[in-house]
């Protein structure tokens, strides 16, 4: 069996690759413009191609589905706007026009914008749940978690992809990491704090985790 074929779809060649183990079915996955398939040793490329025949377009589908920012568009706040690259504006109902000149000056004023709105909501939620000291508020780039609180420092961090997701969303990650306060685990007096402020919390959560933004 070959470790890498080519499949072509609406005429777009993508490549596939293969990784034979021990297991009974095969199972399809696509990301970063790949198609990855793992089987069963012995399974055939024609058995493959088969499969990509019945999976492949909604599995490109759904990829492209959540891709938030790229030369042309962004999601913010769960809306999509409209990106002229390398300079252009966006427009806000309640905020003020970012302009910009090119990506990078877009990217650093859209972390600034972030960070103020969180400050904001975190501040709050600090009010609505009786926490007395204020919590410092810090944006980077994170890949595996949403939030972060540090009992330490007493720093709420924010993932900056969050931003592409609606105001609801972004809600219930502040209240989760708020929740730190009075219990740094994942307890269920820890989650009886999260739904008395965000009641419809699993709901949101698993949108969050699909990658929903809103519209």
């Amino acid at each position: 069996m070959k470790n890498q074929i080519t499949y072509s779809l609406d005429g777009v060649d993508y490549i596939v690759n293969i990784y034979p183990k021990q297991m009974k079915s095969i199972r399809y996955r696509f990301f970063d413009g790949k198609f990855k398939v793992t089987c069963p040793y012995l399974t055939s490329e024609k058995k493959i191609r088969e499969g990509l025949d019945k999976f492949a377009r909604k599995l490109v589908d759904k990829a492209e589905a959540q891709v938030l920012y790229t030369d042309k568009f962004i999601y913010i706040f769960g809306r999509k706007a409209d990106l002229t690259l390398p300079n252009g504006s966006i427009d806000f109902t309640n905020y003020p026009s970012i302009e910009y000149e090119s990506k990078e000056e877009l990217d650093r004023k859209l972390k600034k914008m972030f960070k103020e709105y969180l400050v904001g909501r975190v501040n709050y939620y600090e009010d609505l749940m009786s926490i007395k000291e204020p919590y410092n508020v810090r944006v980077r780039v994170m890949k595996t978690r949403w939030g972060t609180n540090s009992l330490k420092t007493h720093t709420l961090t924010f993932a900056m992809m969050l931003v592409h997701y609606d105001p609801e969303i972004i809600d219930t990650v502040i209240v989760h990491e708020l929740a730190h306060y009075f219990y740094f685990d994942h307890s269920q007096n820890f989650y009886n704090i999260v739904y008395k402020y965000c009641p419809n919390y699993r709901e949101i959560q698993k949108s969050l985790k699909k990658g929903i933004r809103n519209d």
